[in-house]
């Protein structure tokens, strides 16, 4: 072998030799790394809002929607046949028992041009005029509608269903439509319920009455019914956002000894708010507020703050 053939293969196994250094190098610096990596995201730990189980009651219920009508409606007919020679009121007028509704000419034999005044046999407003001067009416024609404006009822719409949540005297809770102020919630007690259906809708008319209706809700208003279908005190209680669900299965997260612990709980009543805990956590545990956080069981965790529920009045 020649002298250059012999150190022509001393540099290849020299260039091997660096690429092989460097290539080592390269892997052990790569290892090392993800390695610091790995143990730095271990020993990293989520922080998380937690909060305790509160006791409080909790109730299910149904919701309808109610009319405000006037308990004191009243028709105005004329007693005799005649043409409307004036109509002395408006809508929204304020009349007595005994004022002027309507004036007639009687058109009976012995009567002509005789004028006759249609009275309100109550007082309180006009809600409706259901003819003009000029018309010619008989007794059996509505003229106009009285009501008393302030002495109101709520008038609801009942399944059969319905009725099985339902007794004389018992205290309901409506509410004006489209409110989300819980504290707007107005107590009313079932003072009648219709002892027949409507045939037209199967159907059961409930009256209700309030003595905390507000001033702005009036005649014509309508609100929403909420009727107690089941109602427990002393629950175990937990905000909505600390739970979540796989298949059909619910499930939250404690913190135990700085751990995420899954646990699978069974659920009793709930509401827009909060669910009722009937197993899987008990008074004292600190729970996760997951708020769709991902947090898997056995994850790392931190407590940030202890959130306690509020309580509705």
């Amino acid at each position: 072998m020649t002298s250059g053939r012999r150190i022509a293969i001393f540099i290849t196994i020299l260039v091997v030799i660096a690429i092989l250094v460097v290539v080592g190098i390269r892997f052990f610096s790569a290892l090392q790394e993800k390695k610091t990596s790995t143990a730095t995201k271990e020993a990293a730990a989520i922080p998380v809002e937690v909060i305790t189980p509160t006791h409080g009651s909790i109730e299910n219920f149904i919701v309808r929607n109610g009319d405000l009508v006037s308990k004191s409606t009243v028709q105005v007919f004329s007693k005799v046949a005649g043409k409307i020679i004036s109509i002395p009121v408006n809508l929204g007028s304020k009349v007595g028992a005994g004022s002027t509704i309507a004036v007639v000419d009687r058109d009976e034999p012995g009567f002509e041009f005789v004028r006759y005044r249609v009275e309100s046999p109550i007082s309180g407003e006009v809600s409706a005029i259901m003819v003009n001067t000029g018309a010619y009416i008989s007794p059996s024609t509505p003229l106009a509608t009285v009501i008393k404006p302030k002495d109101i009822k709520i008038v609801t719409n009942l399944t059969e269903s319905d009725l099985n949540f339902v007794k004389l005297g018992q205290t309901v809770r409506i509410m004006p439509r489209g409110s989300t102020d819980e504290s707007a919630g107005i107590a009313a007690t079932v003072s009648h319920i219709s002892p027949s259906a409507n045939p037209m809708n199967r159907s059961w008319q409930v009256e209700l009455t309030s003595s905390q209706l507000p001033p702005n809700l009036r005649v014509g208003d309508y609100v929403c019914v909420f009727i107690t279908t089941e109602k427990h005190e002393n629950a175990l209680l937990l905000p909505r956002d600390c739970f979540d669900k796989k298949g059909e299965r619910w499930f939250l997260f404690t913190i135990e000894n700085g751990v995420a612990k899954q646990k699978f709980i069974t659920l009793g009543l709930t509401d827009e708010k909060r669910f009722e805990v009937l197993e899987g956590v008990k008074d004292g545990d600190k729970v996760i507020v997951l708020q769709g956080m991902e947090i898997q069981d056995g994850d790392k965790v931190m407590e940030i703050t202890d959130r306690k529920e509020t309580e509705p009045s």
